[in-house]
């Protein structure tokens, strides 16, 4: 088996760590991913728990390549305030459709706000690169914008608006950015929600770096526990082990408990991770 190049450590996730009580888990996510000697940081969960289970985990997040967002939303940017404090030096990276970018959910029946703290853009400038579009951080290492549509977009999508410069609407998520990073063995993708649709953005990820082995997918799907998940969820296994059935599929945060089990069930390469977790691809 060839050694393993890339490591991902779940540093938080909606599932508590089943053998390690000392981890904090919420809705949210943040992983640590290393390729190689490069580490980044990608997304902050919605708190500081991420710190506090870096810490319980020996994960230094001082020495740091890169941080990066997915995406404009709170589960994924609430621990930001707490990284910029606690690393005073890794840029981070994000989508620039995030400034000024108000985001919404109506799914629980009234409208939460589930922003990014906008304020911290003004306040810590020099840390934030902006990305406009697809593009190369390291020879190995992507951003991807998704734009494809060939694909389903998630159905939960539906209870997401987002408000900018006065505009408000169904959000587009154009802010949303997908990690493609190339190893000998092909891509592995991480996605933290893909609200583009995992399958539009492994397209886009091929598209971009010309690689067309996709080694493994990492990340939430987005399939909420609505009454269509099933379906949703069998239609979506269906196209990803017709196209890719040799992609590891890994997956939690946003990916309800209806559609974990049912890709178990009909996707050999299902697997589910939790708060603690380490994947070596």
């Amino acid at each position: 088996k060839p050694m393993a190049t890339c490591k991902i450590t779940i540093l938080v996730d909606n599932q508590p760590s089943p053998d390690n009580s000392l981890l904090k888990h919420e809705h949210g996510l943040a992983m640590l991913v290393q390729v190689g000697e490069w580490r980044a940081l990608c997304d902050m969960g919605a708190s500081d728990a991420f710190i506090h289970n870096a810490d319980a985990l020996a994960c230094n997040l001082s020495r740091l390549n890169a941080a990066i967002l997915s995406h404009g939303h709170a589960d994924h940017t609430g621990g930001l305030q707490a990284f910029l404090s606690a690393n005073t030096s890794t840029s981070v990276w994000l989508s620039s459709h995030i400034k000024g970018l108000a985001c919404y959910s109506s799914r629980r029946g009234s409208l939460n706000d589930i922003s990014t703290d906008n304020a911290l853009f003004e306040r810590y400038p020099e840390r934030f690169r902006w990305v406009d579009d697809s593009c190369w951080i390291t020879p190995s290492v992507a951003l991807i914008k998704a734009a494809t549509t060939t694909f389903p977009l998630p159905q939960g999508n539906r209870f997401l608006t987002a408000t900018k410069a006065g505009e408000s609407g169904y959000d587009d998520f154009s802010h949303e950015l997908s990690l493609a990073i190339t190893t000998p063995q092909g891509l592995v993708i991480i996605s933290a929600c893909s609200h583009k649709g995992a399958l539009n953005i492994i397209q886009d990820c091929i598209a971009f770096t010309g690689e067309h082995r996709v080694k493994a997918f990492v990340g939430g799907l987005h399939l909420v526990d609505m009454p269509s998940v099933e379906e949703e969820t069998r239609q979506f296994s269906a196209f990803l082990t017709r196209f890719y059935p040799q992609t590891a599929l890994f997956t939690g945060h946003c990916t309800c408990e209806t559609a974990k089990k049912l890709l178990c069930e009909t996707h050999s390469q299902a697997n589910i991770f939790h708060t603690g977790m380490e994947i070596l691809l």
